[in-house]
């Protein structure tokens, strides 16, 4: 009969401690890949490939902080990179009494990453009209395919069906627009409608500081159509389909206000 020779106890306690930091580095692996920047890599690859055509920011680590250089100007500001849900959100506010807000993050597809970038001018607080895009890598080059993947979303979209075109003429009039929120967290997008309440609210109660063409078109949209509008829109992620719907309208107490 062989008899085995008894382990070091010293060595059999080593090689526990190995398999435990072999099993642990394994847990661990992921979400560590996970928390890779992958955002700001597809951020400056596809603003390099466009570079001639439309400048982007470079992002640099300083400190231990995302931060970009203002177009045009001699000073940094910092950036909002959330590399965990890939997404990062550069605001701009420049020296003109306005932002330039960039929104970029990306879905995993089967065909590879789906990066959307959404790009809104602020005259603080509101939003004015967003432009959304949508990009795909082949061969390491992006390709546009918003007009695939995003569904047109207009003024029309947010009334009601017992609206007339009338209120839709209304709302143009007083300056109404869309804008689009990316997710930093979960998968669907939003979409509001931008009213500016201020200057809505100035005209209806007759209040002197704010001097308009015409009066009706506020009066209108204070006295008729304000209560009956849908202002928020949820865009759901299909991911089956790999493209976005139009979702469930509501009314929402507006962020910026």
């Amino acid at each position: 009969m062989l008899i085995s020779k008894p382990e070091n106890p010293r060595r059999s306690a080593r090689g526990l401690l190995w398999a435990l930091a072999l099993i642990v580095g394994a847990a661990l692996t992921p979400a560590l890949a996970q928390a890779e920047p992958k955002v700001v890599d597809y951020y400056h690859a596809l603003t390099k490939q466009f570079a001639t055509v439309e400048p982007g920011y470079t992002l640099v680590q300083k400190s231990g902080q995302w931060i970009t250089h203002a177009r045009d100007l001699e000073f940094d500001f910092p950036v909002l990179v959330d590399s965990g849900n890939g997404y990062l959100m550069i605001d701009d506010e420049g020296t003109g009494g306005g932002n330039f807000q960039t929104e970029v993050v990306y879905w995993n597809t089967e065909d590879g990453p789906l990066l959307g970038m959404a790009e809104t001018a602020y005259l603080p607080p509101y939003p004015d009209r967003t432009r959304i895009r949508f990009f795909t890598r082949f061969n390491n080059r992006w390709s546009e395919v918003s007009s695939y993947v995003w569904p047109s979303i207009t003024l029309a979209d947010f009334m009601r069906p017992d609206m007339t075109i009338q209120d839709l003429r209304i709302l143009e009039q007083i300056g109404t627009q869309v804008y689009v929120k990316l997710p930093q967290k979960g998968l669907d997008a939003e979409a509001w409608l931008v009213i500016r309440t201020s200057h809505v609210n100035a005209v209806c109660n007759g209040e002197d500081w704010l001097v308009v063409p015409d009066k009706a078109p506020y009066l209108y949209y204070c006295n008729q159509l304000q209560a009956r509008l849908s202002n928020h829109m949820v865009v759901d992620w299909n991911k089956a389909e790999g493209i976005f719907r139009k979702g469930q309208l509501s009314r929402r107490n507006q962020p910026w206000n």
